[in-house]
């Protein structure tokens, strides 16, 4: 009978088998070597064929002649009758000399089963094989990665498929020119940051810029309107530093102590001169609402170094003030349309209409947009119900904001000149097109694109133009501007100037919006007292 032999462990040192509590002179099996003599099993061999170390060996027949395998070991003799004559013929090996037991017969014999698979020549193959293939591929990834070629966190995608593969490989060609041969190491971080530059600047569009970390928290603080900081203004000083050119009422600058005149020396103990640049010293002495920041000034009135340890408070840019002109005739700023435009606008608004003005002037001139919301928010109190703006994208897909039914039931006019951009001209073109005001000044500056903002991992960030916008009644205005209903040039003094700095007794521009406000206002109290007295007559005839 057969007995299959499975062994419990393999020792892949030796590619020996053996059984638990079984030793190598033992006679187990070793199939991983690969070697048929050494497996227990010749060519053409196979284990029921009696050969030493097979998965299994015919036991000899008791009292028989053993098998070349080997012979049973002896035991003592049991008691037994004595037998008068033994059989003639060679020696049993059980057999000794005095009476011989009577061993039980044995079951019969029964057919031997087939042998089991064996698995052992897949395994001579397998680990060479998987071996082979292991060193391949590490060969391939060092040739790769020592030609700057691979590497499995750094590699870049292209999405959309309309690049040639020829680009990429001359983008790839280029990167490892300079990284593997230039004659000094590069800064291969400052090569990707310039690289990501370049993909925003290759569209040619003015309005698709690629922010650096510094750059994107300052836009971020532009756009809201507000920053934490300690309350002061700084331009260049002649000594190179930045001084103090102004200081915030009830900021921590002041109640430390700060004046204007004063130079920037260091911030939390580290030189100006070791910061570097003057935008890093403004992003350094900002931060977080309530930290701490130790700043150094120079008082060279005194010629005396000052430090004061600050704590941040909320800085408010003032993009939009009001104030009622004579006449009864309100007048708003805005500056630049930031994420908060649209409550600061009401807030102003408000507070001139409890004031009792008869009309209003919206003053849009060098105000270059922002807020694609903020703009549409205020545009919202100022017309009918209809459409405000639509977009247009690459695929013909558009977006409409509207307004509500309510409006600004009171004379307009908006002032606007060649610095008015993209969402000063979204809410000029709706106020056009639904002729609830007048435009006063000059053709606006012509931009008719809309750029989305995105802040990428690690801070810094992507403004792209996405899509085309579109005046109510379907003008896109980019390249051509919007021209005003009354057109008025600034006098030759004035021209170029900021309307800022203009005088409000030389502003032309001005001058023309209040003339034609209280001419709407006259006309409207003249219609409402003709209306009245028609009224009055119905009733006095009734």
């Amino acid at each position: 009978m057969l007995i299959p032999y499975l062994p419990d462990k393999i020792d892949i040192r030796g590619g020996r088998g053996y059984a638990e509590g079984e030793s190598p002179a033992d006679g187990g099996l070793d199939g991983m070597t690969g070697d048929p003599q050494a497996s227990g099993d010749a060519e053409g061999e196979s284990p029921a064929d009696g050969a030493p170390g097979g998965e299994g060996a015919e036991m000899p027949a008791s009292g028989g002649e053993s098998s070349e395998s080997g012979s049973l070991p002896q035991q003592e003799p049991l008691p037994s009758p004595p037998q008068e004559q033994l059989p003639q013929g060679p020696l049993n090996l059980l057999e000794s000399q005095g009476p011989q037991p009577l061993l039980p017969p044995l079951p019969p014999a029964q057919p031997d089963p087939p042998p089991p698979p064996q698995p052992f020549a897949l395994r001579r193959l397998a680990a060479p094989m998987a071996l082979t293939a292991l060193l391949t591929a590490l060969a391939v990834v060092a040739l790769l990665r020592f030609f700057g070629a691979l590497s499995f966190s750094d590699a870049v995608f292209f999405a959309g498929g309309a690049h040639s593969p020829a680009s990429v490989s001359k983008l790839q060609e280029v990167w490892d020119y300079i990284s593997l041969d230039y004659y000094e190491q590069p800064d291969e971080d400052r090569m990707l940051e310039s690289a990501a530059a370049a993909v925003a600047a290759s569209v040619g569009d003015p309005y698709t810029v690629y922010y650096t970390k510094e750059e994107m928290q300052s836009f971020n603080e532009r756009s809201a309107g507000a920053f934490y900081g300690i309350g002061v203004s700084v331009a260049p000083a002649p000594s190179g530093r930045l001084a103090v050119v102004e200081v915030a009422d009830g900021s921590p600058a002041q109640e430390a102590g700060v004046l204007p005149g004063d130079e920037i020396v260091s911030v939390d103990g580290r030189g100006v001169e070791e910061i570097g640049d003057e935008q890093t010293v403004v992003a350094l002495i900002k931060g977080e609402k309530g930290a701490h920041v130790r700043v150094g000034f120079y008082r060279p009135a005194d010629d005396a170094v000052l430090e004061f340890d600050m704590s941040r408070y909320e800085v408010r840019t003032q993009n939009i003030a009001s104030k009622i002109l004579d006449g009864g005739i309100g007048y708003i700023r805005i500056a630049m349309f930031d994420n908060s435009a649209g409550q600061y606008f009401g807030e102003n608004l408000s507070g001139l209409l409890e004031g009792g003005i008869g009309g209003l002037i919206i003053d849009l001139r060098d105000n270059p947009g922002g807020s694609y919301d903020g703009t549409v928010e205020i545009t919202d109190r100022l017309i009918g119900e209809g459409v405000i703006v639509y977009t247009e994208d690459r695929n013909g897909e558009r977006e409409y904001r509207r307004s509500g039914a309510g409006s600004l039931d009171m004379p307009l006019a908006l002032l606007i000149n060649s610095n008015s951009a993209s969402a000063s001209e979204i809410m000029a073109g709706a106020v056009k097109a639904h002729g609830a005001g007048a435009l006063v000044g000059q053709r606006t500056f012509g931009k008719g694109l809309v750029q989305s903002v995105v802040t990428l991992e690690d801070g810094s960030g992507l403004k792209y133009t996405r899509s085309r916008y579109f005046t109510p009644d379907g003008v896109c205005i980019q390249g051509e501007g919007i021209e005003p209903d009354i057109a008025v040039p600034l006098p030759d003094d004035y021209a170029g100037m900021a309307a800022d700095d203009i005088p409000e007794g030389g502003d032309a521009q001005l001058r023309a919006a209040i003339d034609e406000v209280a001419m709407k206002m006259k006309m409207k109290a003249e219609a409402s007292a003709s209306a009245n007295a028609n009224a009055s007559a119905s009733a006095n005839a009734s």
